[in-house]
């Protein structure tokens, strides 16, 4: 999918899209109070980003070859320390697994990110002025 058309056009419209952001962002940055709003920038779009940018360079290093080398390892491995391997995943389930193995990875970061971008004091503080 990534190295389609269509693939290189949803590169571009996200690419697009996140520099309309920042410049947004920029332009109303010194117009708003104090309200963290890079980092509630960065915690909202930083998801979006990552998630396709990695997804498009697994399929670039599964079109590499590189993630065939990750399988004929983890086999090779797996026969040195005498483990019955009858299936293993194919290159497709390999980056479709090592894709959602990072997403989780990423997702416990950006939980934090939020944590920190949106905090409770900020609502108390508007429900106590209202």
């Amino acid at each position: 999918f990534y190295f389609t058309l269509l693939g290189y056009l949803k590169a571009g419209s996200c690419a697009l899209a996140l520099y309309s952001m920042v410049h947004l962002a920029h332009e109303v940055y010194y117009h708003l109070p104090s309200i963290g709003l890079m980092l509630k920038f960065i915690a909202i779009k930083g998801i979006v980003f990552f998630t396709f940018w990695q997804g498009f360079i697994l399929a670039l290093l599964a079109k590499v070859g590189l993630l065939s080398k990750f399988i004929d390892f983890v086999l090779m491995r797996s026969e040195k320390a005498h483990l019955k391997v009858d299936t293993f995943w194919d290159q497709t389930e390999v980056e479709a697994g090592l894709n959602d193995l990072l997403l989780c990875i990423e997702v416990l970061g950006f939980c934090v990110l939020h944590y920190k971008a949106y905090p409770a004091r900020e609502w108390i503080a508007l429900e106590q002025a209202s």
